[in-house]
Formats: C-alpha cells, sequence, structure tokens
C-alpha cells in the first residue's frame, strides 16, 4: 500500500504540474510548452511522410493529419487547464427563507439585533432546537442566559456553545461540525436546520460555510434596518443559501446514517 500511495502521489504531482507547461503566466515553463509541441509536431510529420511517402500528395494529407493531431492535443490541454483551475461553485441560489425545526446562530453583542431577528423569524412556526454559539463577548453580557431562557420557556430545547476566538476560522469549522453531528443525532437532516451567520465575522462565517458544505446543510442570514445600533422591528427578512457545486446533497431530512442506509 505505501508503493501504491507513493506512486499516486508522483502521478498527482504530475498532473498538477503539467498544465503550467501551457500557461503563460510562468514563462520559462510556458516556452518549454511550446518547444515540447514543436518537437513532437515535427516528428509526427516526419513519421506520417514515412509512412505516407513523399509525393506532393502524401505531404498535403501529412500537413493535414498533423495539424488535426495537434489541434486535439492543444484542446485536451485547454480542457486540462481549465479543469484544474475551475473549483465549482459553493454558492448556490438565495431566496427566502423558510421556517424550520432547528437553528444555529451565531450571537452578536447588544440587544435587538439580527440574531434575535432569526430566532423569533423561527419560533413562530415549530422551532424544537436551538444552538446558541456564543463569543467571550457575548458570554460576558445575559445575552445567552436570557435567550436560553426566554426559548426553553417556549418549548425549545436551547444548547449553548462557546466560540473562544471568532477570527479563528478552523475553530468555527469544528464548533458547527459537532453541532451538526448533533443535530443528525437528533433526527435533524438538511432541509431541517439552517446555520444563521448574520452574527458571525468573517473568518467563522468561513468555517460555517466549510462546515455546512461538508455536511450538506444550509446557511441563512438576516438583512433588516438598522436604527441607532437596533434592527428595527418589521423590517428584517430571513434569507437562504443553499450550498452547491462540486459535493452531492442529499434529500431533505435524511441524514447520513438514513442516506447510507
Amino acid at each position: 500500500m505505501g508503493r501504491i500511495g507513493e506512486v499516486s502521489e508522483r502521478m498527482r504531482r504530475v498532473s498538477r504540474a503539467f498544465p503550467l507547461l501551457f500557461d503563460a503566466r510562468t514563462p520559462v515553463l510556458f516556452v518549454l510548452g511550446a518547444v515540447l509541441v514543436d518537437v513532437f509536431a515535427s516528428a509526427g510529420y516526419d513519421l506520417l511522410l514515412e509512412l505516407l511517402g513523399d509525393d506532393w500528395l502524401a505531404s498535403v494529407w501529412a500537413m493535414v493529419i498533423a495539424l488535426g493531431l495537434l489541434t486535439l492535443v492543444v484542446l485536451g490541454l485547454y480542457f486540462i487547464a481549465a479543469s484544474r483551475h475551475s473549483t465549482g461553485a459553493i454558492l448556490g441560489q438565495e431566496e427566502q427563507a423558510t421556517q424550520r425545526e432547528g437553528l444555529v446562530v451565531f450571537l452578536s453583542t447588544g440587544t435587538g439585533k439580527a440574531d434575535e431577528e432569526a430566532l423569533k423569524f423561527h419560533a413562530g412556526d415549530g422551532l424544537k432546537y436551538a444552538w446558541l454559539i456564543a463569543t467571550p463577548e457575548v458570554e460576558a453580557e445575559d445575552k445567552v442566559t436570557r435567550l436560553a431562557a426566554e426559548y426553553r420557556d417556549k418549548g425549545v430545547v436551547v444548547d449553548p456553545r462557546p466560540l473562544t476566538n471568532p477570527r479563528d476560522a478552523n475553530e468555527a469549522y469544528l464548533v458547527v461540525s459537532n453541532i451538526l453531528d448533533d443535530a443528525e443525532r437528533r433526527g435533524l437532516g438538511p432541509g431541517q436546520l439552517y446555520v444563521d451567520i448574520t452574527g458571525s465575522l468573517r473568518p467563522a462565517s468561513v468555517g460555517a460555510t466549510l462546515a455546512c458544505s461538508d455536511q450538506h446543510y444550509d446557511l441563512e442570514y438576516v438583512v433588516c434596518r438598522y436604527e441607532h445600533g437596533r434592527c428595527v422591528p418589521g423590517t428584517s427578512e430571513v434569507m437562504e443559501v443553499r450550498l452547491s457545486g462540486a459535493r452531492s446533497r442529499r434529500e431533505p431530512g435524511t441524514t447520513r446514517a438514513g442516506a447510507a442506509a
């Protein structure tokens, strides 16, 4: 297995380096690639002349065939390079969110913010589980305790989770991934839960997005009009962002265990 792994790694390195021979942004390798194409084209043309003969008709046919083969090679290299630089879109369509049973929300400091609007939106129709991600700054306030008590009184299972460093994308990824694992154990699959990133800093948003992409859950964010640092009641709108692209999606409501079965 070790030997096979070494060979596979070498092949991957070659496949990553090969398109650089035809990338004008790397001048030395680009010139080398052009020279290699010219050498192979000349060799192919001479070989065709040997096979077809040296009269004028054979020369024409040899040139046509050589140009055709060269065109195929160039097109093949173009598609290889294009596929190498194409990452596939992660962010899919945006539309108004629907109320769901589960919500993961990044809390921000202060009251009357978009995070509270997200909780209110989903609590209107059967919110059952809420995970409140709080930084040390948020925990220093009474916001986590207040919101947890408020929504537990409404029959929601509230689970606060700490986020030590909101500027650490890796920590945010791990926190959200663990929450999504917990959600699956509770029977909440894709289509039954949102991760709201409105109150998170950009690094934490990146980590949350990658976690949702890996486990096929959707994101949401809240837009509203602010006055004096507070969201004006009645102006908020919760938007859904579906994650698509290279990763396949499971059917809504299907956990990984159910999909495997």
